[in-house]
């Protein structure tokens, strides 16, 4: 939410804005022309600093750094600052405009495609990410280096822009030998999925912690997975302080082996096993582009990115977040005003001085008395820039320890699928439109299934098979009452069914209500672990795996070949899963199957057959697979 409502005619300084492009902790981005004529030759943005951080000495100072340090690096793969300025509506920097998605909006995009990032791309944009930090790290002035280190090397920070140019951006919390106010000790800044282990460590920092920092991304590319990653933060700041590549190892089978190679090293615990400069690591994956005659140039990066976006997977560029909605009236507006002037006052002179003197943080104009701080509004916004976890969605497992979450990259096939893998107990509840679902599992296989959809009911489901008429429903319904309310049981007692036939189709009606659910692709799941089932029950003897082997009949095509397609070059062992049998497959199917001992990759048996046992043979790879990985 912006600090006040600024509409297309809304004026700063000599600057007009027009569309809001975003807005974070920190600051906002608004789209900018400059009311001089002939100033600028090219599309530029305007970067505010909020009028609620202008009290915030921390927030001012590094707002003015990322101005000083940016001044100074002139690249092509950085985006360029052109202007600072501190007046009476605070400060703000000019920045040139890239039309065009971030590397986050790429990688969110290949996620809901469920594929990855083709690995020459992936490469070829890392590379331009290690150019620009190579150069941000040899800078010096008059012969004295400058000792930049980026310090939040994300995806949300680099640019890409319609033409394939590759961006990197933000250097807000980026550290230099001549920075105003260096990071109080145990403080940590940036987001905690991409720091390294030193940051964490709270120890001095160099251009090798931007490598490990780009590794992740780069790693995150290849996957379409997040590296680090966990239920809490706590767990995710131990994960990379000690350089747990477990998820690379579970989810990067499909990554060309000398390619990991290099990735490993980049992601080294120890510093000074990495790569020493950024150049260094350029230099290995430009080599690794080369040895495998990758040919890949700006013109190869843009069609990938037009592809996502005309398939629906990344926004088109220019779309922003339309303006704020809070207005200029008002004492607290005043007061933010008056403290925005203030630190306009502070940041002026940070900026004009540099590190040729100490300088005082007291901020507030002579004569003005600046609004107290809310500690508890201050406390959130520093919590956002600190902490922010862009996420790409979660593994099945993953989410069930998450305890709830949407539907549509996750389906509850998988959802399933994973509570029989992991042999769950507890309560999984879907919902979609008005339709509820509430399913209760013990180790796994489903024991009870309630709808609220009329259209399931034990009744609806024996007349839609012709086993009973409306009219013997109708008698069953009347007599319940002296059943104990159990439809089944009044069934048998009319002799309109007989007591095995009963169980039998309770037991298909109960799988019935799962397999309608399993290819929903919007809506909520909630998972209650250990929740235990109210209802009475007979036993079913139900097995998930054997619906999920039926569910994955009803996804849909795309779905099933987008999944196989960055599989195929995978060489599993499907005898390390759930017996064969468990899925229903049948001797036949089971036979193929077992050829895959983990020497032979599922394009080469989806090759091997024809397209209508190619489909079957994918399904039963997802089946058997999906929930495990």
């Amino acid at each position: 939410m912006g600090d006040e409502k600024l509409g297309k005619s809304s004026q700063l300084g000599q600057y007009v804005l027009g569309e809001r492009l975003a807005a974070g902790g920190m600051a906002e981005i608004f789209h900018a022309s400059c009311i001089t004529p002939g100033r600028f030759d090219r599309p530029i943005v305007l970067k505010r600093m909020h009028k609620h951080l202008a009290e915030n000495r921390e927030f001012v100072s590094m707002f003015v750094d990322e101005a000083r340090i940016s001044t100074r690096l002139d690249h092509p793969n950085i985006v360029q600052l052109f202007d600072f300025q501190a007046n009476s509506d605070g400060l703000y920097i000019i920045l040139e405009y890239i039309e065009g998605p971030d590397l986050l909006s790429l990688l969110k995009g290949a996620a809901r495609r469920r594929t990855t990032m083709p690995p020459e791309i992936a490469a070829y944009i890392t590379c331009h990410i290690l150019e620009a930090l190579d150069y941000a790290h040899s800078m010096e002035i008059n012969g004295r280096p400058l000792g930049v280190v980026h310090r939040d090397v994300s995806p949300g920070n680099v640019l890409i822009s319609q033409h394939g140019r590759v961006k990197l951006a933000d250097f807000g919390i980026a550290r230099a030998n001549d920075r105003q106010r260096e990071t109080a000790t145990g403080t940590l800044k940036g987001k905690y999925g991409y720091m390294s282990p030193e940051q964490i460590e709270a120890k001095h920092l160099d251009g090798r912690s931007d490598i490990f920092s780009t590794a992740i991304v780069l790693a995150e590319l290849l996957m379409s997975k997040r590296l680090f990653r966990a239920t809490n933060q706590l767990d995710v700041l131990l994960m990379v302080r000690s350089a747990n590549l477990g998820r690379l190892e579970a989810n990067g089978q499909h990554i060309d082996p000398s390619l990991l190679a290099i990735i490993r090293k980049a992601l080294a615990r120890d510093r000074e096993d990495r790569y020493a400069t950024a150049g260094e690591f350029r230099d290995a994956l430009a080599e690794w582009l080369a040895s495998g005659k990758q040919r890949m140039s700006t013109s190869i990066l843009k069609s990938y990115i037009r592809e996502l976006t005309d398939e629906g997977y990344v926004k088109p560029a220019s779309q922003g977040e339309g303006t704020g909605s809070l207005t200029l009236s008002g004492t607290n507006t005043r007061a933010l005003s008056l403290a925005a002037r203030g630190a306009a006052n502070v940041g002026r002179e940070m900026f004009e001085l540099g590190a040729v003197r100490p300088i005082d943080l007291t901020l507030g104009a002579a004569g003005v008395t600046v609004i107290t701080s809310r500690p508890d509004v201050l406390q959130q916004i520093a919590d956002e820039y600190e902490d922010v976890t862009i996420e790409t969605p979660l593994e099945a497992g993953e989410a069930l320890d998450c305890g709830h979450g949407e539907l549509g990259f996750l389906l509850p096939l998988d959802l399933v699928g994973a509570i029989a893998a992991n042999e769950r107990t507890g309560l999984l509840t879907l919902e979609r439109d008005d339709i509820n679902k509430q399913a209760y599992f013990v180790d796994g296989h489903p024991i009870f299934v309630a709808s609220n959809d009329p259209q399931e009911r034990f009744g609806q489901f024996l007349l839609l098979r012709g086993l009973l008429t409306q009219e013997q429903l109708d008698r069953a319904i009347a007599t319940m009452p002296h059943f104990g309310g159990k439809l089944g049981q009044a069934l048998v007692g009319l002799h309109l069914l007989k007591p095995v036939d009963a169980v039998h189709l309770l037991a298909a009606q109960v799988s019935e209500k799962l397999l309608r659910s399993c290819s929903w692709d919007c809506g909520r799941f909630v998972w209650q672990a250990g929740q235990e089932n109210p209802h009475d029950t007979v036993a079913l003897h139900l097995s998930s795996h054997r619906i999920v082997a039926r569910g994955v009949q009803l996804i849909p095509e795309t779905r099933l070949t987008d999944w196989i397609q960055v599989r195929r070059d995978l060489a599993p062992n499907l005898a390390q899963y759930a017996p064969y049998e468990s899925y229903g497959l049948g001797p036949s199917l089971s036979k193929r199957l077992a050829t895959m001992d983990g020497r032979r990759t599922l394009g080469m048996l989806i090759d091997s057959v024809s397209k209508k046992s190619a489909r079957v043979i994918s399904a039963a790879a997802y089946a058997i697979m999906a929930t495990h990985l």
